[in-house]
Parts: C-alpha cells; sequence; structure tokens
C-alpha cells in the first residue's frame, strides 16, 4: 500500500498548535510500525532550506520525500485549478490528511483525521477565515473521503449527526502520548518550591482562560498560596485575557506566562505543578490532560465536548461557567496533598493506554479498512 502524507507539517519547531503536535508524533510512529507492505511518501512544501535536514532524517528505503519549493498553500491552489495530486505526490493508494481540509484530488482514497467540530459549533472562538476553510474543507471531504479517523466517540458522533458522515465509514484512534511523559510520572519529582497550577495549551478564546483567570484570582483571595503558570502560544483572539487581567489587579504578581513551551519541557514542568487545570468551553479530545496524567499529575478540566470521555473518572471535572466552583478546587487541591496523590494514582493508570503505538495501530487499521471499501 503506497500512503501519501503531508510533510510539511513535520518541519515546525515552535509556535505550533495541537494538529502540528499531533501530526508530528503520529508520523514517525506510523513509519516504526514497519509494515512490510506500506511505503510511505512525504509531500513536502517550503521555502526554508534550513528545514531539509528535518524531511530528510524521515527518508529510509520505505519513506520518499516529493519535496516542492512553495507553500502548502500554493499547492492547494494548483489543485483548486485541478491539478492531479498524482502530479504532486506521485503515485498512491491513499492520502492521509491530519484535519477536514484537502483541496487536492487524486485517484488514491482519502482519510480524514477530525479532531473537533468546534468551527461547526461556536464559531466565534476563531477567526472568520478559519471557520470558513474547515466548514467547507468538511463538507467537502464528507462528500470525498473513503473514510474518517476521530479522537474520540465523542468526536465521531458529532461529525456523523452534523455532516451526515456513514458511521459505518468511521474509527477512532485515540491520542497517544509521548514516552517522556510517562517517564517524568515514574519519577520521585518534588513539588516546585512555590507551588503552581498550570494551563497548557494555544492562548486563544475557547481556552476561557479569562474564567481560569476570574476563578484563580476568588481561590488567591480565599488565601490558595499557588502560582499559576500559562504554557502556550499566543493565537486568535487572545486579547480577551489582557481585559480579563485588568479586571484582576491581584493576579499581576501571581500569574507568569511561559509563552510557547517546547515538547521536551512540558514533561517536567507538568510534574512538578500541583495540578493542570483546562477550562475549556470545548475539546475533541484534549491532548494535555493525558499528557498531566501521564506525568502524574492531578487534572482538573471542563465538562465540555470530548473532556469527561478523555479523562476516564480520573479527574476532576467542573462547569466552565461556574468560576466559584473552579476557585474551590484550586483551593482545595492545593491543601490537600492525600487528594493529589489518590488523582494522580487514578490518573497514572488511566494514561496507560494512551500511546503513540496504540494510536498508529488503530490509525494503519483505518488505512486497510479504507482500502477494502469499494469505491
Amino acid at each position: 500500500m503506497r500512503v501519501l502524507l503531508e510533510g510539511w507539517r513535520l518541519c515546525l519547531s515552535k509556535n505550533y498548535g495541537g494538529i502540528e503536535s499531533y501530526w508530528k508524533q503520529l508520523v514517525p510512529a506510523l513509519i516504526r510500525a514497519n509494515e512490510p507492505d506500506l511505503n510511505f511518501t512525504l509531500l513536502s512544501a517550503f521555502l526554508n532550506p534550513r528545514k531539509i535536514p528535518r524531511m530528510d532524517s524521515f527518508r529510509n528505503s520505505r519513506v520518499k520525500i516529493r519535496h516542492w519549493w512553495s507553500s502548502p498553500a500554493f499547492l492547494f491552489q494548483l489543485g483548486k485549478y485541478g491539478l492531479p495530486l498524482e502530479w504532486l505526490g506521485g503515485r498512491h493508494d491513499l492520502v492521509h490528511t491530519c484535519e477536514p481540509y484537502w483541496p487536492l484530488s487524486g485517484k488514491g482514497r482519502l482519510v480524514v483525521t477530525c479532531h473537533d467540530l468546534m468551527y461547526h459549533h461556536y464559531p466565534q472562538f476563531l477567526d472568520p477565515q478559519t471557520v470558513n476553510r474547515l466548514e467547507q474543507g468538511t463538507e467537502s471531504c464528507a462528500e470525498r473521503a473513503t473514510w474518517w479517523i476521530c479522537d474520540s466517540e465523542y468526536t465521531r458522533n458529532d461529525l456523523v449527526k452534523e455532516f451526515g458522515v456513514a458511521h459505518g465509514r468511521t474509527s477512532v484512534a485515540p491520542i497517544g502520548v509521548a514516552s517522556s511523559f510517562f517517564a517524568a510520572g515514574q519519577k520521585e519529582f518534588k513539588e516546585a518550591e512555590e507551588p503552581y497550577f498550570l494551563f497548557v495549551g494555544s492562548i486563544e478564546p475557547k481556552k476561557n482562560l479569562p474564567g481560569l483567570m476570574t476563578a484563580f484570582a476568588e481561590a488567591v483571595d480565599k488565601g490558595c498560596p499557588a502560582r499559576l503558570k500559562i504554557a502556550g502560544r499566543v493565537a486568535w483572539g487572545s486579547e480577551e485575557l489582557s481585559v480579563a487581567l485588568q479586571k484582576n489587579p491581584v493576579l499581576k504578581d501571581r500569574v507568569d506566562f511561559l509563552g510557547f513551551v517546547p515538547q521536551a519541557e512540558l514533561p517536567q514542568l507538568l510534574a512538578q505543578s500541583l495540578a493542570l487545570v483546562l477550562p475549556s468551553f470545548y475539546e475533541g479530545f484534549g491532548m494535555p490532560v493525558v499528557e498531566a496524567m501521564a506525568a502524574g499529575t492531578p487534572v482538573l478540566c471542563s465538562n465540555r465536548g470530548a473532556l469527561p470521555e478523555t479523562s476516564g473518572g480520573a479527574a476532576k471535572l467542573f462547569d466552565p461557567m461556574d468560576s466559584s466552583f473552579l476557585a474551590e478546587h484550586l483551593c482545595e487541591l492545593s491543601a490537600n496533598p492525600t487528594l493529589r496523590d489518590k488523582m494522580r494514582s487514578a490518573g497514572l493508570k488511566h494514561a496507560s493506554s494512551f500511546t503513540w503505538e496504540n494510536c498508529a495501530s488503530s490509525t494503519l487499521a483505518a488505512y486497510r479498512q479504507a482500502m477494502s471499501v469499494s469505491k
């Protein structure tokens, strides 16, 4: 089976989001699976020659690189004008895209990963251009795709309901956790001398950071001694956070903005925190939840979207609209090491099945199912 994959996302080294993180870890896991009948082609497009060594690192007897000195947007534009995908990526049996936007057409089967439908349910949380691109892309892929891979049952059912995709052409492949997080969970990390709660994720409206600031300010007023650290890139719509900080001057000296944190630094940052706090209005999976659990970190997350499914009963859930309830949880966790130990144990047990090997295995099974479907 000849599989064509997007290669340009693999070269990003900073300021990338959840989709790129997923792809940068799934693709190497697919290659490591070393299935004897599989050959991969990575379709690459960028103008920076410094990225070439990164692409070449994937090359082996079963992995080819098709590079174009252009941008992905330019290739997509060529596809819209009718240029066959085979001309760009070579002959293939199947192409897998990591989001529901693929304007290139070819003879191979199309497999699409759907992480969530936030752009469909909550368009106000994204910039209008992204909403239009993904909404139109999902409608197009719903007609063209042979198979869909979803991160969670929640997203799978949502996709079937909202876009009429046949349930029998979908499967679930839960996102994996890098081994470095599990390694951190097995070490005897001491909590930081100055205790802190940690948020991990892009700074954008759906993450509900203004709500977290309100809750944290309440917790501080009630005597919570911890700090709050925000780890993530600044994305569209982050201005609301500045407004929230201005409304709560007590936070000025208690909140640390770390910016984008490289993958290699996250495990220890999580392991030394009191807990991960994810107050999102919506998530199609919630990768930081299982990464935190694998690192032995208690998790506080909202009860929206797929988060109850992803956390599997090992996290404390809260309504993201109820800042007072979250403030109580923050105070309780900061003052109760016994509760933190109990949540650590539950989280480590739950996270154990979320490996990239399992995700790759489920993805490869989806490829074979796609190839078995009659056109």
